[in-house]
């Protein structure tokens, strides 16, 4: 029997959905980067892989802004996501690209390299602190401030 009022998603699948996309395109920098050779014509995939962790972190930056209050365990599972796999990857990509500034800096690419990094993290901040922090539950936030150190 269904209840009369059932109660509504509270948005976390969607959220949760969108970082593990976010975290897809972050792993395309990574990608990128470790097959990047030199020269302006490779890097291309660096540029376009920017391009889409930006993509995607805006439409998790909308659906945040637009889903409920989450719940203590809603909230816990959004940090999961955030800690594991997001956070590893996201250093796994600057590491790649580090392990490629050689090769960058040669290709005269290290500013636009640097705006691209710069972007994510300002997107990433966005994303955090404008949308997504305020939707969480309040008992949580001793757990999130160890997963965005």
């Amino acid at each position: 029997m269904r209840p009369l009022l059932a109660t509504r998603d509270a948005g976390t699948n969607l959220l949760v959905n969108d970082l593990l996309c976010l975290d897809r395109a972050i792993r395309t920098i990574t990608y990128a980067a470790g097959n990047y050779t030199g020269g302006t014509a490779a890097y291309e995939p660096i540029r376009e892989s920017f391009a889409e962790v930006n993509r995607t972190n805006r439409i998790a930056y909308y659906d945040a802004m637009n889903i409920k209050p989450q719940s203590i365990a809603d909230s816990n599972r959004i940090f999961a996501v955030v800690s594991n796999p997001i956070a590893p990857d996201i250093t796994e990509a600057v590491n790649g690209l580090l392990g490629k500034k050689a090769l960058i800096d040669a290709a005269g690419l290290s500013k636009e390299t640097a705006d691209g990094l710069n972007l994510i993290s300002y997107d990433h901040d966005t994303l955090s602190l404008v949308a997504v922090a305020p939707k969480l539950n309040v008992a949580t936030i001793p757990a999130a401030s160890v997963v965005c150190l």
